[in-house]
């Protein structure tokens, strides 16, 4: 297709079961990917042997990266995005399908919509073997006609695009991806601010749900099944704490303060604050620090900023490990 250049980055960890029907299902799209970039996060299975012969054979030219020690979630496709090279990037995880005019139905999107820098599609939640649960987005989540609607969503976490469903300009991605948010969390909130999201009302992507998934689970912030995840992969580099949030809340605002009303500039100013309170209790004794944030934990504040027992569970794993005492 004329025009725009597509990259897709694939973020993989011991994904040797699904990343073949992945990797052909991107390969053999009606609109070939000009690149493809796998970044692993130090497999210990056949993850990348499988990923080489495919994409070897495939004519494509590919990129992987081995990422010593593992970078989590997050830090993985940042780091993804820095070898692509197309105009429109593609994240896709490694155990999804795609509907084979993914790639072609993305690029005619932003073609006809240059103001846009920004866009998803639905699709299906599945289990492993692909038999459809339910749809990834409700209607309504498929709306994007009230822009200022949209953005306070994004940015209160109350929705957002998963990662699975969306493609981006590659100069969105070039601002690097702070720590206290996942990517496609920061993605949706720096575009929505800026006006540019669009939505595909199409079904272009199987979303697998397995007990060996790497990413959260499909509420795409919801820090679940935290022993799984503890046990799975590096700690740090997993989870979202306290500290990273104030921070990650801090620079979107200084990038994004003149796109914002003065309501929710006032919230995330307000929410920011909430993080650097919980992430202060690390400088206390055990028991201080442990009955302050059971007392944070049964405030409104705690359940609209940090979420549920998982959350809890996670800020007090953290605070014991950062603790000075």
């Amino acid at each position: 297709m004329a025009g725009l250049s597509a990259s897709v980055a694939v973020c993989t960890y011991n994904g040797e079961k699904f990343i073949a029907e992945q990797l052909n299902s991107i390969i053999n799209q009606t609109v070939r990917p000009d690149q493809i970039v796998i970044s692993d996060d130090s497999s210990t299975d056949r993850t990348i042997e499988i990923a080489k012969e495919l994409l070897s054979a495939s004519g494509i030219e590919y990129v992987i990266n081995i990422n010593r020690p593992g970078l989590g979630i997050t830090k993985n496709f940042d780091k993804s995005f820095t070898f692509c090279t197309g105009d429109i990037i593609f994240p896709s995880d490694q155990d999804n399908k795609w509907e084979s005019d993914y790639i072609e139905t993305f690029l005619k999107f932003f073609e006809n919509n240059p103001d846009k820098n920004f866009a998803y599609c639905n699709g299906y939640v599945t289990d492993d073997k692909l038999n459809r649960i339910k749809d990834i987005f409700t209607d309504e989540q498929m709306d994007v006609s009230d822009k200022e609607s949209f953005l306070r969503k994004a940015v209160t976490k109350q929705f957002f695009p998963h990662g699975h469903t969306i493609a981006v300009k590659r100069e969105l991605v070039m601002r690097s991806i702070p720590s206290g948010f996942y990517y496609d969390e920061w993605l949706a909130m720096c575009a929505s601010a800026e006006r540019s999201v669009g939505s595909i009302n199409k079904k272009l992507v199987y979303f697998r749900r397995h007990s060996a998934a790497n990413s959260p689970s499909e509420g795409g912030g919801d820090q679940s099944s935290v022993l799984e995840q503890i046990n799975k992969k590096n700690f740090d580099a997993y989870f979202i704490w306290p500290g990273m949030q104030a921070d990650a809340y801090e620079r979107f605002l200084q990038l994004h303060s003149d796109d914002l009303d003065p309501e929710l500039r006032e919230e995330l100013s307000a929410h920011a604050t909430f993080e650097k309170q919980i992430n202060s209790l690390k400088d206390c004794g055990f028991l201080k620090r442990e009955f302050k944030l059971l007392r944070l934990f049964f405030t409104a504040q705690y359940k609209k900023y940090r979420g549920n027992r998982n959350t809890y569970i996670c800020d007090s794993l953290y605070l014991m490990k950062k603790s000075r005492f």
